[in-house]
């Protein structure tokens, strides 16, 4: 006669609590720099993903639509920032980002395109100096009016995520673009 198979309950994981620093000027309630940030390598906690994922919905929501906004979308990166695309010459300093933005949204608008990214498969690690270290996979997509969505570009992307100075948030101070078909990734 067969016999029951003997449960064992799961243990009880009782997070470990917030740090939460004095009141900040304009706090933004979906992004949460003052979550604790784990030891380097270490995945982050739910709450500190959900943030760096919201980060990075409203930083595409910049540069989509009627209403792209170059100039704030620059403003989601450090001073110094440097964003390479493999193979290609970087755009190093927030000035030549926006410079650089702004001519491709510039580009999609007289295409008359509807153009959207989509961000998945992030992995969000502690660096050893307090930043981010983003990995995930970008599809960038476009849909001419009328017509049928065309993928224009699949990459891996590498981010170096910073706490703003004013900790408001977070900003890119590197990204590097490896598009399928190219090694580096």
């Amino acid at each position: 006669m067969p016999t029951d198979p003997v449960v064992t309950p799961a243990p009880v994981v009782t997070p470990a609590p917030l740090v939460t620093p004095g009141p900040r000027t304009a706090p933004d309630p979906l992004v949460r720099p003052d979550l604790p940030v784990p030891p380097a390598g270490e995945p982050v906690s739910a709450s500190l993903y959900a943030g760096v994922q919201q980060f990075y919905a409203r930083q595409m929501h910049l540069i989509e639509g009627a209403g792209a906004d170059p100039g704030a979308w620059a403003e989601t990166f450090t001073e110094d920032a440097v964003i390479e695309l493999a193979g290609d010459t970087p755009d190093v300093g927030r000035e030549a980002i926006r410079a650089s933005v702004a001519a491709g949204v510039a580009h999609i608008a007289a295409q008359g395109w509807d153009f959207r990214h989509w961000f998945g498969m992030l992995d969000v690690r502690r660096g050893e100096d307090g930043s981010l270290r983003t990995r995930y996979y970008a599809l960038a997509m476009a849909t001419p009016r009328g017509g049928a969505l065309a993928v224009r570009g699949s990459l891996v992307c590498h981010d170096d995520l910073v706490r703003a100075p004013d900790d408001s948030g977070w900003l890119v101070r590197h990204r590097r673009l490896v598009p399928d078909g190219r090694s580096g990734d």
